[in-house]
């Protein structure tokens, strides 16, 4: 359902670009001290998810490439046509990466694995890995069978 956040939302266009935005899971990875190697960088944007969401896809959309411990930070990239992609700080995530395999598959970008984030991880290394797949989805179709739809959009 998150991609159709488009349809429900569109944020303003944010005063600041920024190169990189990672987005940390919001429980296992928020605090970890790899991060704190890019709060410095002024063209990278650490993105808290756990702020409202209006915030955090706004914070998403002024980012030119995501990348993302979390699925559904990686699933708004998509739904926004942001080139994203999957980080990973520890093993702690819980499922071993299914639910992330599981997506990604459904989209048809398969063979998807993490970069595995360590100290000597660059800003560079994390965006040369992006690749700039667009979702292979109907989200027409995902539209059309949404069980929540808002009738002042259609």
């Amino acid at each position: 359902p998150a991609l159709l956040m488009p349809r429900l939302f569109q944020p303003k266009p944010a005063s600041r670009r920024y190169k990189l935005g990672i987005i940390p899971h919001y429980y296992k990875d928020r605090y970890n001290p790899l991060l704190k190697k890019y709060e410095d960088n002024d063209d990278i944007l650490i993105i808290d998810i756990c702020k409202g969401i209006e915030d955090v896809v706004t914070d998403i959309c002024s980012c030119d490439i995501i990348a993302s411990s979390s699925l559904h930070g990686l699933i708004c990239a998509d739904a926004y046509g942001i080139p994203n992609v999957w980080l990973e700080f520890s093993s702690t995530v819980l499922g071993h990466g299914f639910k992330f395999k599981d997506y990604f598959e459904s989209i048809g970008r398969f063979g998807e694995s993490p970069l595995i984030v360590t100290a000597e991880t660059s800003s560079d290394e994390i965006m040369a890995r992006v690749k700039d797949d667009r979702p292979d989805i109907d989200v027409t179709a995902l539209w059309d069978a949404c069980p929540f739809k808002v009738d002042f959009l259609d």
